[in-house]
């Protein structure tokens, strides 16, 4: 570290004035003092400590800008310099003083390297060579000419190398000015605020990016007041008092670097970095800068937001709301209360909205489920979308009443209520599932009880709540266990059909069969429809059950047109679930099926249930036209229970209607006008349609039919549902002797 101080320690041009006309005084002084003193002994010795003196003000003066020990040491060093001088010239009285003294102007020169450019150095170097020259030459000079000569050229010299210094000092100046505003404009152009305050916190300096960002009005800087500007920056802030601690904090300990966060009332949300400023390795003030993260920050947040909530409905979302459910165990646990519980509700007929309106319509129609869920609960409650069409609610501080009944209730109905989405009026429900925290150890358990309540409700009639018991895991078990063997049985092919005709009453004729499918369970043995077919359709394994019934079912009645030529007219009849109606794949097993067999597609029959048929009529009249567009005949199965729409009705594009057996069975002697049947039979003749009277068991059922005009009917009176074999034996031998009224069996 050099000990005289540089260009940008010093305070400019005034002291720079000043160290230049102290070299100007001591180079003309030697001179003068040449010139009025006349003894050369006199005029050496007094040259000299003349020299030495002015260069030791000058040395000193520069030094006054450093307070260290080595600037210190210097002073010292040049005040014991200046002794030796003086006393070399005492006790020689000879030249060799002034050289003496020449060489330490030149030590003293030397340092100058640290104040000016190398070129000024050396001309500084050089008027004192100059000044030394004169001395010696006037101690030899002859006659007062010569001496007035060399005084004028040292004048004239010391006065050159002072102009020189002079613009040396200018250029550097400029040069300073130049670097300066390169700084400053650099400084202006960055994109954090930076703002330097001294060790007692006054504003230093700032760049304009500062002011843009803390909106500074033009009157606070213009008058310069760093309480207005302190006041103006607080004003702006959420928490004012945070930034005035973290600020004295920081002047308490001078060294300390900091990095924090700010927030503005407007918003707005600023990253606040500070670190000390020094200079020579002394802590001379503080840089503050800011740099403004809003929107860095609002995607954060958004991001944090989307990593926890449903996009579609922004409730929470299943991570959230499984740590929801966490804190709310863990706070019951602590209270040494089990007053929580969670609902577990699931769309019914969501699908069905989904396919027939467009996904942008489902979604719309989750929101507007979301908006009346949030609607039934508390603030505390918590609100969650699980995925798909399920959804999940957190009570907590029940009490000892236990509402979640309650709010189960008030989902179901306000679930109720229709939709308008797209200008169609829309109607879901919602079954609920409802646990508590009492019956389960943890959450995983706890969200299990709750789903499993919620698919029994499903299987026991949609639209309702049940509570968990033990044995719906016992259920939920066997469920899974039936799920897999019946997987395995479609792949080993433990499928029966059973065949039951369809006979023309007028001649007791078989004119078609109803394929009726069976579960040959290696452990429960042969299970009806009833046991697998709801399993099948709520895990997805209906389109392949369905699919293989199609193709045995087809490939039998062909071969009974082969080999009964009397009855190469047989009619199969086949039952399609709703699931199988909406799935694009129903076609391709029908096309499947029939180019297997070769059985003439007008020979097939597939039955759908109006139950099936009701909902979405519009878009169930495209399937519909979808699959007879195959060559297959159509039938309404259960006619009479699903309410349908007779407008719709009439647009339904099918062959048959079967009439539910409950008209058949409301049938007595000579009492058939309490029956529904006689109206049905004359709607059907009204739509052309070919009817077929299911569930006839008696004798009486089968006469009131005949006589009403029914022409088709089936039913344990005429046969029971019986295998391929027996099947055949009846198509060659004809139905047996029903002159005698049969007893009422249960299918």
């Amino acid at each position: 570290m050099p000990v005289l101080p540089t260009w940008d320690e010093t305070r400019g041009p005034e002291a720079m004035a000043r160290w230049l006309a102290v070299l100007f005084l001591s180079g003309s002084t030697i001179a003068l003092a040449s010139l009025a003193l006349p003894h050369w002994q006199a005029t050496n010795t007094t040259a000299t400590a003349i020299t030495a003196l002015c260069g030791y003000p000058a040395a000193a003066f520069l030094l006054r800008f450093r307070r260290t020990l080595k600037a210190f040491a210097f002073h010292v060093i040049l005040a014991i310099g200046t002794a030796i001088v003086t006393m070399g010239v005492y006790f020689n009285r000879n030249s060799g003083g002034a050289i003496t003294s020449a060489i330490f102007y030149i030590w003293v020169a030397l340092y100058s390297f640290n104040f000016f450019s190398r070129a000024a150095a050396f001309a500084h170097v050089a008027l004192a060579a100059a000044g030394y020259g004169v001395v010696l030459a006037l101690l030899h000079a002859d006659g007062g000419a010569a001496q007035w000569a060399l005084v004028v050229g040292t004048v004239v010299v010391t006065g050159l190398v002072v102009s020189a210094l002079v613009e040396e000092v200018r250029a550097h100046a400029r040069r300073g000015a130049v670097n300066l505003s390169l700084l400053t404009a650099t400084l202006d152009s960055t994109a954090d605020g930076i703002l330097v305050v001294d060790r007692q916190g006054s504003i230093a300096s700032f760049n304009r990016r500062f002011v843009e960002l803390w909106q500074i009005p033009d009157e606070v800087l213009e008058a310069r007041d760093d309480n207005a500007a302190i006041a103006h920056v607080l004003s702006q802030l959420t928490d004012p008092d945070a930034f005035v601690t973290k600020v004295h904090d920081l002047y308490a300990r001078p060294d300390a670097n900091s990095d924090d966060v700010l927030h503005f009332l407007d918003g707005r949300v600023f990253e606040r970095s500070s670190m000390p400023q020094r200079l020579g390795g002394v802590v001379i003030g503080r840089v503050w800068t800011f740099r403004d993260i809003t929107q860095k920050a609002r995607l954060e947040k958004e991001l944090s937001h989307r990593a926890f909530h449903d996009l579609v409905t922004g409730l929470a979302n299943k991570a959230l709301f499984g740590d929801r459910v966490d804190h709310a165990l863990a706070r019951a646990a602590r209270a040494g209360r089990g007053d929580l519980a969670v609902l577990f509700i699931d769309l019914d007929n969501f699908k069905t909205v989904n396919d027939s309106l467009g996904h942008t319509a489902g979604d719309e129609l989750l929101v507007a489920v979301a908006d009346r869920l949030r609607a039934c609960l508390r603030t505390s409650d918590t609100a969650a979308r699980l995925g798909g069409d399920e959804f999940a609610v957190l009570l907590e501080d029940l009490g000892p009443d236990r509402q979640a009944s309650d709010v189960a209730g008030r989902v179901i109905a306000a679930v109720e209520r229709p939709f308008l989405i797209n200008a169609h009026e829309v109607f879901v429900s919602a079954s609920v599932g409802i646990a508590f925290s009492s019956s389960a150890t943890g959450r995983d358990q706890l969200l299990r009880n709750a789903d499993l309540a919620m698919y029994t409700a499903k299987r026991r009639g949609k639209s309702r709540y049940e509570i968990y018991e033990t044995d719906m895991h016992a259920a939920a078990v066997d469920r899974l266990e039936m799920e897999a063997a019946l997987r395995h049985g479609l792949d080993r092919g433990e499928l029966r059909l059973q065949y039951q005709p369809v006979v023309a009453l007028g001649s007791l004729e078989i004119t078609g069969v109803e394929a009726l499918v069976r579960w040959d369970h290696p452990e429960r043995g042969l299970m009806p429809p009833s046991a697998f077919v709801p399993l099948a359709e709520e895990t997805g394994l209906i389109g392949e059950l369905g699919r293989q019934v199609l193709i045995a079912a087809c490939a039998q009645v062909q071969e009974w047109h082969a080999r009964h030529v009397e009855h190469s007219q047989l009619a199969l009849h086949v039952n399609v679930s709703a699931r199988q109606l909406h799935d694009d794949e129903l076609v391709e097993h029908v096309h499947e099926a029939l180019r297997i067999s070769g059985l003439d597609p007008d020979r097939l029959v597939l039955e759908i249930t109006e139950t099936a048929m009701v909902h979405d009529t519009e878009n169930t009249i495209r399937r519909l036209e979808t699959v007879k567009a195959t060559g297959v005949r159509l039938a309404i199965d259960d006619f009479g229970t699903g309410y349908s729409s007779l407008s719709y009705l009439q647009q339904f594009p099918i062959d048959i209607l079967k009439m539910d057996r409950a008209f058949v069975a409301a049938i007595s002697i000579g009492s058939t006008q309490v029956s529904l049947a006689p109206a049905i039979l004359s709607l059907a003749r009204t739509l052309n349609l070919e009817a077929v009277a299911e569930g006839v068991e008696t004798s009486v059922q089968a006469e009131a039919l005949a006589a009403l005009g029914c022409e088709l009917a089936q039913g344990y009176y005429f046969c029971p549902p019986t295998d391929a074999a027996q099947l055949d034996h009846l198509l060659t031998e004809g139905l047996p002797d029903r002159a005698r009224e049969q007893a009422s069996l249960a299918t």
